[in-house]
């Protein structure tokens, strides 16, 4: 095991005032987790954060903060099939003793409060024994990621679900964990939550909004965007053969395509056989979204499910002010809807896609009132104060 430890920063006034509330958050998926920066948000307000976790690029973004960190052996995988699950009751009372024996080690030392797990081996092998040691158990269900294909999976998830406090970030979330059967009581929605400079002050984002549209005025192409993780299937296909539609009504129409993955060439070479690949720009990854969105007219959703990832760029193309098109049916309505920013298509077929994109184009002031609309919502009711204070009260609860 690699061990890797730095102490998180905390104002001594503020500990004088009132004990630190220390959580220890554990993932055994690659990659870095969402929300991180609600964690961050948190740390500034008397919480001390401990991380586990096998991903190495998870260990060097907690290890670039002010974080506890620590990378334990690796877990076995979820059981899905039946090799995979008669090794997994093999394997689980062997971490089970090693994660009472540390979580008992950890609460004694870094007084531990609580624990929050997400994934489903984590899950299932932390959550008996920190409930044996009456630890606080929150599981986090990202949207999208809900993945119980076998009976022996779903039951144990069933099992261990009852020592736990499940939180979504999405309402269908909610619906897919009732409808395996977990109890809505063990359910704790939470909003997500962007930062956004200037939120409190009303006047100037009007000022931002009219000065973003006194800019579209000048443009000489009317630009449609949008944000994808290359790497998986999409509704891609169907944006591509809508943009295609536009061009009688709209023949300065471009697209811009921001995301990367193995997939991206292959879009660049159907695009080339549509015959608009003079129109369609694939720019891979891009860090600063906003000033992509700054010189976008429309944003489009093209996800086939929704990801948190996919959710927290809507909700930061809505705050840029741009009205939203999107697909119904996946989850985006808990943060957007016809009267806050966004046009919904109800099938996969180019045609409604491409007579919205066409509506927006006409309407200028339709664009305006979705985009200032959209905007509002987002200060509103999806700020990362807002989403922190809601963790808070589950973790008070």
């Amino acid at each position: 095991m690699i061990f890797k430890n730095t102490k998180n920063t905390r104002s001594s006034n503020i500990q004088k005032i009132m004990p630190t509330k220390n959580i220890l958050i554990i993932n055994s998926t690659p990659g870095v987790p969402e929300p991180m920066d609600l964690f961050k948000e948190l740390a500034s307000d008397n919480y001390a954060f401990n991380f586990m976790t096998g991903s190495r690029q998870f260990l060097q973004a907690v290890s670039e903060g002010a974080w506890m960190t620590k990378k334990p052996a690796i877990f076995p995988r979820a059981a899905n099939g039946l090799f995979s699950s008669v090794a997994f009751l093999l394997l689980w009372p062997f971490y089970f003793f090693i994660f009472l024996f540390f979580l008992f080690f950890r609460k004694r030392r870094n007084n531990i409060r609580a624990v929050v797990c997400y994934s489903w081996p984590e899950k299932i092998i932390v959550t008996p024994a920190a409930a044996l040691l009456r630890l606080k158990i929150f599981w986090i269900e990202l949207p999208g990621e809900l993945n119980l294909k076998s009976r022996f999976s779903r039951w144990l998830f069933r099992a261990c679900s009852r020592f736990a406090r499940l939180v979504v970030f999405s309402g269908l979330t909610k619906n897919e964990l009732a409808a395996v059967g977990i109890k809505k009581s063990l359910i704790f929605s939470v909003a997500p939550g962007l930062k956004i400079d200037g939120s409190g002050e009303q006047d100037n984002i009007f000022d931002q909004l009219a000065e973003t549209e006194h800019k579209k005025t000048k443009r000489k192409f009317f630009t449609v965007g949008t944000v994808l993780d290359l790497n998986e299937k999409k509704r891609l296909e169907t944006l591509l053969q809508a943009v295609r539609r536009c061009l009688t009504v709209i023949p300065n129409l471009q697209l811009i395509v921001i995301g990367d993955g193995k997939e991206r060439k292959a879009s660049g070479w159907l695009a080339k056989k549509m015959g608009i690949d003079g129109l369609v720009w694939f720019v891979g990854e891009q860090k600063r979204l906003q000033k992509w969105f700054d010189n976008f007219d429309v944003f489009v959703s093209a996800s086939d499910y929704l990801k948190f990832s996919d959710i927290r760029t809507v909700l930061r193309a809505s705050a840029a002010g741009l009205p939203v098109i999107g697909p119904s049916g996946i989850g985006l309505e808990d943060f957007i809807d016809s009267r806050s920013g966004a046009l919904f298509n109800e099938t996969d077929d180019s045609e409604p896609l491409a007579q919205s994109i066409i509506r927006l184009y006409k309407d200028r002031s339709l664009r305006s009132c979705l985009g200032q609309a959209g905007r509002e919502r987002v200060v509103k009711d999806f700020s990362l104060k807002a989403m922190a204070e809601r963790f808070d009260e589950a973790i008070n609860k």
